[in-house]
């Protein structure tokens, strides 16, 4: 039933694409730890997830990643039941130099995926159980106002550099949730990035997405702030955020951060597998020869071409790797013969 489920969000698409691709938002994502069972068995524990399986990572997925021949990899599918998508896919490679993608890294430091954003419904109860457990956070947990939004959170990091958002809606009530047990599936995810206006003419110009919600922001009535800057300084740096999905919506959407008057270091370079950490965001589509061609077009870089793989559990899929401009890793992922 739970497979039923999963595979459901790569293939429930309405819209209709025969000369152009339909793009959905992020269906899993792809964090490369260290010890599978010991990761598997932590978030399961954190947030109330389920196992689906354990696979062995087929040859032609590994050479979709780029990663050595004589290397090999096991895969953990955790899910939030009743879900769709929001899919969290844990990845240890075996037999492979790795690092982590996002080492020593500050909030404000750009490349690759920064975090992942969850719901909660006792943001006290998730953020005590979390240090319990040796993740630190950049900040008490905060309660601030995002335009309509009342919301307290808090930015955790653990082990694999991950860094998971921590969100609590106060208003307007929290809806669409009704299977989050002590965290939901994950929703939305942030990128760093070195120049707002590259980032977004590449989501929205040449992907497609639509901007859900955006934000430039300046200051704080707080002593503390989410990322960890320092007090004296955070009125003086500009926080322009911007969220986009395919279909502008805030459900596998896309959060793209600026921060203006703070330079950090840059990981796109270390931002692929088999490096350790959030590796990257899968989506569903279909029309995906048409988006090879219109990124060909546009000239954006295609990291492995397209070609068949089979992904467990869903079967054969037809797939392309792509790279925004500050490094993300974003996997396009097509079933075959589905009508």
């Amino acid at each position: 039933m739970i497979t039923e489920e999963i595979r459901k969000g790569l293939i429930d698409f309405e819209a209709d694409i025969s000369d152009s691709f339909t793009i959905k938002g992020f269906h899993e994502v792809l964090i490369s730890v260290r010890d599978i069972r010991q990761a598997s068995g932590f978030y399961q524990q954190i947030s109330g997830w389920e196992e689906v399986a354990t696979y062995d990572t087929g040859v032609d997925q590994l050479a979709m990643w780029g990663v050595d021949s004589a290397a090999s990899a096991q895969e953990a599918l955790l899910v939030s039941s009743g879900v769709t998508s929001g899919h969290t896919r844990l990845i240890q490679f075996h037999d492979v130099d790795q690092q982590p993608i996002r080492a020593n890294s500050q909030s404000w430091d750009t490349g690759g995926i920064y975090d992942l954003d969850v719901r909660s419904s006792d943001l006290d109860a998730s953020y005590s159980t979390l240090q319990a457990a040796g993740w630190s956070g950049f900040s008490r947990p905060l309660r601030y106002e995002f335009g309509k939004f009342h919301v307290s959170e808090i930015l955790m990091k653990g082990p694999d550099d991950v860094v998971l958002a921590i969100i609590q809606r106060h208003q307007p009530p929290l809806e669409g949730f009704p299977h989050m047990k002590k965290l939901s599936h994950v929703f939305n995810s942030s990128q760093v990035v070195k120049d707002m206006k590259v980032a977004k003419d590449f989501y929205i110009n040449k992907l497609g997405f639509k901007i859900y919600v955006e934000h430039i922001l300046q200051g704080s009535e707080q002593d503390e702030n989410l990322f960890g800057m320092p007090s004296n300084l955070y009125d003086k740096i500009t926080r322009h955020i911007c969220i986009l999905h395919p279909e502008g919506i805030n459900a596998g959407s896309i959060e793209l951060i600026h921060f203006e008057g703070a330079e950090g270091q840059d990981f796109s370079a270390t931002a692929q597998p088999p490096h350790l950490g959030i590796m990257g965001l899968r989506f569903p589509i279909k029309g995906l020869t048409h988006l090879r061609e219109r990124m060909i077009r546009e000239d954006v870089t295609i990291v492995s071409d397209m070609a068949a793989v089979m992904i467990e559990p869903y079967g054969k899929c037809n797939c392309l790797i792509i790279k925004s401009p500050d490094g993300a890793w974003l996997e396009f992922v097509e079933l075959e013969n589905i009508e």
